[in-house]
């Protein structure tokens, strides 16, 4: 704590903190505490820089440091290649090639039959169930919703299903990057199978749904409840929405499944 503003300003000028303090009133300046300053200032010392630290040099490394880097580094390239003498010897002393072929076909199998299930999954699907059915439609944000849900509910109501609860979302992928672990074919086919298992007792009916994906793809998302598919129709309800085709279309196929 100092006593008065003049040794304030002192200690202020030894940690190099310059500050004044208006003795008359400044044009625009709102008013200060008044202060009566002494008939002599006390000018502050200097302040005492201290000397500039020399900058010191990386020191020189040796002759015998260098070359002791240098036969490191030539080691480490020396365990990266081989030899000639490694490179021109054969691997397998005359083996017969139905050998030296097979692994590399299990392998291309093997590859060739798990290869879909990286291929990540874009889908975003609508449900509606009833005691009887569960429908689930490619939902297209491009439709209106009140749309998509009446002609669901006209779908069921067509198989005599008076109660139909509220549509139900499934989006996928969770995650914006499908590299992040949860977003497989494999992760979806066992979310859509549990939401599909809820309702155990009805009768499956897809509308595009996975219409995108490949044939491999959409059988293995598909495979878990593929026996209760009753329905599997190509287009979605916001496409039968445009084409009264479509629509007599999946009336007929319905009929053909289900006694109406």
């Amino acid at each position: 704590m100092t006593n008065t503003e003049t040794h304030r300003q002192f200690y202020l000028g030894l940690a190099g903190v310059r500050m004044w303090y208006a003795k008359r009133p400044l044009p625009g300046a709102a008013p200060s505490p008044e202060f009566q300053f002494p008939v002599e200032d006390v000018v502050a010392p200097p302040l005492i820089h201290d000397e500039p630290v020399a900058i010191r040099k990386p020191p020189v490394k040796s002759d015998r440091n260098d070359k002791a880097a240098r036969s490191r580094s030539v080691d480490l390239q020396s365990l990266m290649t081989s030899s000639p003498e490694v490179r021109e010897a054969p691997a397998v002393e005359a083996a017969p090639s139905e050998t030296v072929r097979e692994p590399v076909v299990s392998e291309m199998e093997a590859s060739s039959d798990s290869s879909f299930t990286s291929t990540p999954i874009a889908a975003n699907l609508g449900f509606w169930s009833t005691g009887k059915y569960l429908l689930i439609s490619q939902w297209s944000d491009e439709a209106s919703e009140r749309l998509q849900d009446s002609l669901a509910e006209n779908v069921l109501k067509a198989l005599h299903q008076p109660e139909v609860g509220s549509r139900q979302m499934l989006h996928w992928p969770v995650f914006r990057n499908v590299n992040i672990p949860g977003n497989s074919a494999d992760d979806f086919r066992e979310v859509l199978s549990r939401k599909v298992s809820l309702h155990e007792d009805c009768s499956v009916i897809l509308l595009g749904v996975l219409g995108d994906e490949s044939d491999s793809q959409r059988q293995h998302c598909l495979s878990s409840f593929r026996p209760r598919i009753g329905v599997d129709f190509p287009y979605s309800l916001a496409e039968l929405s445009a084409t009264p085709r479509q629509k007599r279309d999946l009336w007929n196929a319905l009929k053909s499944c289900y006694s109406v």
